[in-house]
């Protein structure tokens, strides 16, 4: 039976351990590893910062130094001397992708039986021998006239002026916790118990059992968890029914049992506190009255009572090794509720710039402080040209234009830099900066203020700079490109970024073959009208 909670953190004698343990473990082994190697990495990174680059060279062995350069020529890599950090952790994603697309992902029918089949996991963001089709974005409908088995829907700003992203749902807003709620019309329900079933029923079908990212800052963001991840542990089943279900005017609260082993939620619905278990999508009633729910408490004091199982999925008996959790009434406590209901997703669309959402993967996702082979995920990415206007100069520094292209020119006797900073509501994880020029380019990740040099080039893959393995994942970061003292960068065109995210489920617009129906949400709808709308779809 799969762990309830997150397990204890282990610690591995080095940094390399988990990228062996990553070529030939099990994925228990591996997550095993990967947990205790987060904490080394967030250590390593941070003692990286202020370093000269020759002074950055991981403290490891020969033979481990040895093993990473042979991994390093696997994968591409340019042979070093200095093994940098970000090095290494770009080989961890590398092999966590491989993996992640050598494994088939594991799936129990019998916890979601609901879930549509895994998306496909594609060897990149766009794809040949798609068919294209234009859609209004303001009028909710895109037509198709086939079955498509993968597809990308694409929003893009062809205007001069910014837009606010428009949010396409199909009745569920994603992007507000309170609107979710509004949307799922849990509080339309007058009958408590029923009210809270909604929610248990919502949370059970809207994720699945998976290593969740981080101790909680990510997954118990109601938001996040349903939008951008839809995965994670039993406490992070617990926290959003809990959240979701005080949002909908119903008291809640969080119990430990058993010491941690399993965690749950009960929510006080018809003058009783009741469980409502979503991680395992079941609760349980008395004994020949389905429709009185029962407690932590009433469930601690008789085996017999976890026979009388309502379920939304097919599993076998909880009279043995999950009752136990709750018949140890010394090792049960309550905690408060932690869900967060006040993040939303917001984003402009910059002139020229589109965000496209797939219903399949190109095998990146956010690595977290316990890197993992994420079992469902989507990828999709924000595609912007950089004109001139969008970089930020220092003294000494300016831009002459001609039309499209534009140069850079340094009056100063030092490196200079300009800057453009970028922000986005998912986790981003990998993308490429392409322009007509060999850059020098520096990447900054807002949050945390790590910086990390780019191999110099005209398409530059972002992969080794976005966060991987931390408890945030990059959501903003500042690009700068370095320009020689007293020199010039002449670009024929604007440099273009792609910025690849990660989501989850409950985002993406699900197609068929003929008129597809969707809502759509703005704060400026009168904007809606100056969208386009596309798909590719085979």
């Amino acid at each position: 039976m799969a762990p309830f909670t997150r397990p204890l953190k282990k610690s591995v004698p080095t940094f390399l351990c988990f990228l062996f343990a990553a070529a030939a473990a099990s994925n228990a082994l591996l997550a095993t590893h990967y947990r205790g190697r987060a904490r080394d990495a967030e250590s390593a990174i941070a003692k990286e910062q202020g370093r000269n680059a020759a002074d950055r060279s991981l403290r490891v062995s020969h033979e481990d130094k040895t093993y990473v350069r042979a991994l390093s020529e696997r994968y591409g890599l340019a042979p070093k001397e200095n093994i940098l950090v970000h090095d290494v952790v770009l080989l961890a994603v590398k092999m966590n992708t491989e993996l992640n697309r050598s494994v088939p992902a594991e799936y129990s029918t019998a916890k979601t039986p609901w879930l549509p089949p895994p998306p496909r996991t594609m060897p990149q963001r766009t794809l040949a021998d798609m068919k294209e089709v234009a859609f209004a974005v303001d009028k909710g409908r895109i037509e198709l006239d086939g079955e498509p088995t993968l597809y990308q829907y694409a929003i893009s700003n062809p205007t001069s002026a910014p837009i606010p992203m428009p949010i396409l749902h199909s009745g569920i807003r994603w992007d507000d916790a309170e609107k979710l709620v509004e949307s799922a019309g849990f509080r339309n329900i007058t009958d408590e118990v029923e009210r809270a079933v909604a929610v248990w029923k919502f949370v059970a079908e809207h994720r699945i059992h998976a290593m969740p990212v981080t101790e909680g800052s990510e997954e118990h963001d109601l938001v996040k968890f349903f939008s951008c991840y839809g995965y994670g542990f039993c406490d992070d089943a617990a926290q959003a029914v809990a959240g979701l279900a005080k949002l909908s005017g119903l008291d809640a609260r969080i119990w430990n049992l058993s010491g941690n082993v399993h965690v749950v939620p009960e929510v006080f619905a018809g003058g009783r506190w009741i469980l409502l278990d979503a991680d395992f999508a079941v609760f349980f009633h008395k004994p020949g009255d389905p429709s009185v729910i029962l407690g932590v408490a009433e469930l601690g004091r008789d085996r017999a009572l976890f026979s009388n199982a309502v379920q939304r999925g097919k599993l076998p008996s909880f009279e043995r090794e999950y009752a136990g959790y709750f018949l140890n009434p010394a090792g049960n406590k309550p905690r408060p509720v932690e869900a967060r209901s006040d993040h939303r997703i917001t984003a402009s669309l910059a002139p020229g710039e589109k965000v496209v959402f797939s219903n399949f993967n190109w095998g990146s996702y956010f690595l977290g402080a316990y890197p993992q082979r994420v079992p469902r995920y989507f990828n999709g990415y924000f595609s912007r040209p950089l004109p001139a206007e969008s970089f930020s100069l220092p003294a000494g520094v300016e831009i002459r234009r001609d039309g499209e292209s534009f140069t850079i020119a340094n009056s100063t006797t030092e490196p200079q830099a300009v800057a453009v900073w970028v922000e986005y509501p998912f986790p981003i994880v990998g993308g490429v900066f392409t322009s007509s020029v060999a850059v020098e380019l520096e990447f900054e990740d807002r949050a945390s203020g790590r910086k990390v040099r780019l191999k110099p080039g005209r398409e530059i893959p972002l992969e080794s700079a976005v966060t991987q393995v931390a408890k945030q994942p990059t959501t903003a970061f500042t690009l700068r490109i370095f320009v020689p003292a007293g020199g010039l960068l002449k670009f024929d065109a604007p440099p273009q970024l792609i910025s690849d995210f990660q989501f989850a489920e409950l985002p993406l617009l699900r197609l068929k073959n003929g008129g597809n129906e969707f809502q759509v949400h703005s704060p400026y709808p009168t904007t809606l009208a100056g969208l386009k709308g596309e798909v590719w779809w085979r």
